[in-house]
């Protein structure tokens, strides 16, 4: 089972006042979970979406994919690896970020805060260093 969980940021002012945010599907938030998506595949999918595309915006995502060792049968989440992507509005025109591979120990910790504080009844486990993952480019 791999399960997402995604994290943003607007850079709409200054980067001293802006802070991460747990990022729900609508029809996930208000459930409890922070997870936006979960099944067999790992797949990530997002898109750039403001009802105003003239706002003035640096938006940034982490997306971690984890799993749960247990089948689903706990609420302990143990991260695998994190992304970042993300794109810049200006004038009405949408760039989209390059991205990039996090190095995933740093990145959860820096995270596993802002998740505690809003889905407390789930525990967050540090990286497992005996895991290998290997990348391999898409055929």
């Amino acid at each position: 089972m791999h399960l997402c969980v995604v994290l943003d940021k607007d850079f709409k002012d200054s980067e001293a006042e802006t802070k991460w945010e747990h990022d729900p599907l609508p029809i996930t938030e208000g459930s409890g979970s922070p997870f936006i998506w979960f099944g067999p595949e790992a797949q990530l999918f997002d898109a750039p979406f403001r009802s105003d595309r003239n706002e003035e915006l640096d938006w940034t995502c982490h997306w971690f994919l984890a799993y749960l060792e247990d089948a689903v049968m706990t609420k302990t989440i143990k991260p695998i690896l994190g992304f970042e992507w993300g794109y810049v509005m200006n004038s009405g025109k949408v760039t989209v970020k390059e991205l990039k591979l996090l190095d995933v120990r740093p990145a959860w910790e820096q995270q596993r805060g802002l998740l505690e504080g809003q889905f407390g009844e789930w525990k967050y486990e540090a990286v497992d260093r005996e895991m290998e993952v290997v990348l391999s480019k898409a055929p």
